[in-house]
């Protein structure tokens, strides 16, 4: 488990609303490295990462809360020297 700092930017709203710039929340991994010989290996893994952000006119009050949850799935392959 690990902190996501969101910052939203480029974000066009008609009718002059606005969102929250930076959303905080948790996130949460799991995964593993799986070794294809001594010094090479893959590493595979799954996140699920919450963001929210507020919405409303521009200097008014929230009208409601936006919840941005994508899963990422990660693959990759390291070499140890």
């Amino acid at each position: 488990m690990g902190i996501n700092l969101t910052w939203l930017y480029s974000v066009d709203l008609p009718n002059n609303l606005n969102l929250s710039r930076i959303s905080v929340g948790p996130a949460f991994q799991l995964g593993s490295d799986f070794m294809l010989t001594e010094r090479t290996f893959i590493n595979i893994d799954v996140k699920k990462i919450l963001i929210a952000t507020d919405v409303g006119p521009l200097g008014g009050a929230t009208l409601d809360t936006v919840h941005i949850n994508p899963w990422i799935y990660g693959i990759g392959i390291g070499f140890k020297i």
